[in-house]
């Protein structure tokens, strides 16, 4: 059996990557970046600030593969880390 990532209505297309997960408290978003892919967590009811980022090393379909892969199974993102990662940025 093979899934289509892209009938996953949880993979939201935004104007810097995907939303992943949206909750009352929080949003997990994978952003494209220079040089790789970045897994973010930030608060809900704030869009600006972000509250932890994960790197994914590389720009190819792999890198971002593993980015969604770890979003979409993430929980708790505000206190735990996702799987995968290359380097926690902040």
């Amino acid at each position: 059996m093979t899934v289509d990532v892209l009938d996953d209505t949880r993979i939201v297309p935004i104007s810097n990557g995907y939303r992943l997960q949206e909750t009352d408290t929080y949003v997990v978003e994978v952003w494209h970046y220079l040089f790789n892919y970045r897994l973010i967590v930030r608060l809900s009811d704030d869009p600006v600030s972000v509250e932890h980022g994960y790197c994914y090393f590389g720009r190819g379909l792999e890198s971002l593969a593993q980015a969604v892969a770890a979003g979409l199974e993430w929980t708790n993102p505000l206190h735990t880390h996702p799987h995968g990662f290359d380097k926690q940025a902040f």
